[in-house]
């Protein structure tokens, strides 16, 4: 009969095999990537605020620029049809001042964007349809890019291209590196560009007008352009965009880029408020994921235990030799 330490080692010895096992297939089994959980349905918002901000109005023509600050909302639900792998999102995104009066009189534009949202790289699927608040038909656009939500194997590259709401189409970002944002590891993403006409890119209530720069000209052909720069801190362990930081500028000009009237002068950020919110938000999403360390550590365990086990086999084996 064997000895009780080498039917021990035995034992270990197979347990180690099955842990090592184990850990080799547990990604295979379970997805350690992060998908956006339906629990989010609730609603995500990201609300810049510029209280220095210049703005015109279509209504006025933009003939005046009004100085009592500026707003860019953007709020996201999910809803049905939804299954493992896509979720319908609806997007609101708005820009208005922030004056006195009611918002109604201080909305200055705004859209619903609605697509099919891949839950775990955050890109549409298909088309996205976008409606504004102009009497016009819906503008079908295909976009393939992330905008608030982010694969999270995708954030060690270089550039993403991500999608620019103004401009209807998705433009690059550059990585700027890693840092803590509420205690949470972020990835910043910089996207910069100099004054493009809107129109080109695809916002088709964005066409062209007549200017003229006073009361005696001749009026001129006048495009809307916009420059803008904007920074995205996305949670390394979500893939949430959980702080966000935008300078825009549009403006009416002529074809070679003269600037003929202001339109927008823009530097909005989130307040502290909405940024803890959006952190609390990325920490639900993260925790419903598997977390990454456990295949690791099961593999791991399973190589000590069988280390400790051969070591067991063997001594017990040279103790047999001696006697």
């Amino acid at each position: 009969m064997l000895p009780r330490s080498r039917i021990l080692s035995a034992f270990l010895l197979g347990l180690g095999c099955a842990l090592i096992a184990a850990g080799l297939l547990m990604p295979r089994v379970f997805s350690t990537q992060t998908v956006l959980p339906m629990a989010a349905e609730k609603g995500l918002s990201w609300v810049l605020t510029d209280p220095a901000g210049k703005a015109g109005s279509v209504a006025e023509n933009f003939a005046e620029l009004h100085t009592d600050g500026v707003q860019k909302r953007l709020h996201i639900t999910l809803e049905e049809p939804a299954n493992a792998d896509t979720v319908t999102a609806r997007a609101g995104y708005a820009l208005l001042r922030t004056g006195s009066g009611p918002e109604a009189e201080n909305l200055l534009h705004a859209e619903v964007w609605s697509y099919l949202l891949d839950r775990a790289t955050g890109i549409p699927r298909g088309v996205t349809r976008v409606s504004n608040q102009i009497a016009s038909p819906p503008q079908d656009l295909n976009l393939e890019a992330p905008w608030w939500f982010f694969e999270r194997g995708a954030l060690a590259a270089p550039e993403l291209n991500i999608v620019d709401p103004d401009l209807h189409t998705a433009m690059p970002a550059q990585r700027q590196g890693e840092e803590l944002r509420g205690g949470r590891e972020v990835v910043h993403y910089r996207q910069e560009y100099a004054p493009v006409i809107m129109a080109q890119y695809g916002p088709v209530f964005m066409g062209q007008t007549h200017i003229s720069t006073d009361s005696t000209s001749t009026p001129r052909l006048a495009y809307l352009y916009q420059e803008a720069r904007r920074d995205f801190y996305i949670d390394k362990a979500s893939g949430l965009l959980i702080d966000l930081q935008e300078q825009s500028h549009r403006f009416y000009g002529t074809g070679e880029g003269e600037n003929l009237q202001e339109v927008l002068v823009f530097a909005g950020k989130l307040d502290a408020h909405n940024q803890l919110e959006l952190q609390q938000a990325a920490a639900d999403i993260a925790a419903t994921r598997l977390v990454d360390f456990w295949p690791a550590a099961t593999t791991g365990a399973g190589v000590i235990i069988g280390i400790l086990a051969l070591i067991g086999v063997i001594t017990g084996f040279g103790r047999k030799r001696q006697n």
